[in-house]
């Protein structure tokens, strides 16, 4: 059955919209649980009502979670398609030009590209609720910037951070920056970030192709991480004022 044809499409191509503008403005904001419930707290936000009721209507059928926020989590607990989750890169890597995973044959490119279709053209409720959760999952680990990173040093765990956060790097991105300087409540956060968005935003978030969602994070990580050894030993500084990679 086509996408156009599908009695749900144009609901379901409204979720996948929200879900990235959400992300696309919050690059430095996400991914634990906190940060990817955050993420889909905002993306139900912005639904219009039918999209709404879709999310309403396959939530309602999942048997652990009763909110779209929440559900987002899912994908982690356990690790469910562990090789999706991130875009491992050489250290030579100049650009995303397409969305090809680099060095291996799943990535988050082709996790958000499958299930994305199976939103577009399943009749299958239970398969459409599990896409639905791990896309809301995928669009937030494509803009956490160490899960579009270098393999060798795993995405900054192999980098210890000697801040306020006392963790790796990557754990420190995961969370420590978000309880830190936005809160713990997602719905308040959520909330917060809203307010900035313009309509402006959505609409340029929103109209570009998924390598460039991976280039936004790819053009925090490079500059920053290119240089560091991936050393167990290798270290560095997080100020408390100042949450930023340095």
């Amino acid at each position: 059955m086509g996408f156009l044809r599908h009695p749900h499409s144009h609901a379901l191509l409204l979720i996948v919209t929200s879900i990235v503008m959400a992300m696309w403005g919050s690059a430095a904001w996400a991914w634990g649980d906190l940060g990817h419930k955050i993420v889909c707290e905002i993306a139900y936000s912005e639904l219009n009502d039918q999209a709404r009721l879709e999310v309403d209507r396959l939530i309602a059928q999942d048997s652990e979670f009763s909110s779209f926020s929440e559900s987002c989590t899912w994908p982690d607990h356990p690790r469910k398609r562990a090789a999706e989750h991130f875009i491992n890169m050489p250290r030579d890597f100049p650009k995303f030009t397409s969305p090809h995973c680099p060095n291996a044959a799943k990535c988050l490119f082709t996790g958000i590209a499958d299930d994305l279709e199976v939103l577009r053209t399943s009749a299958d409720d239970e398969e459409k609720l599990k896409s639905l959760k791990f896309l809301g999952h995928w669009v937030g680990d494509l803009h956490q910037p160490l899960h579009v990173s270098f393999e060798e040093d795993r995405g900054g765990n192999k980098i210890r951070e000697s801040g306020p956060c006392q963790n790796n790097l990557h754990s420190v991105w995961d969370g420590c920056i978000i309880q830190k300087k936005l809160g713990t409540d997602p719905r308040d956060v959520a909330r917060d970030l809203l307010e900035d968005i313009t309509e402006a935003d959505k609409t340029q978030w929103t109209a570009v192709p998924v390598q460039d969602w991976a280039n936004e994070s790819y053009v925090i990580t490079r500059p920053r991480l290119g240089a560091l050894l991936p050393a167990g030993r290798q270290q560095v500084r997080l100020h408390e004022h100042e949450p930023h990679l340095p």
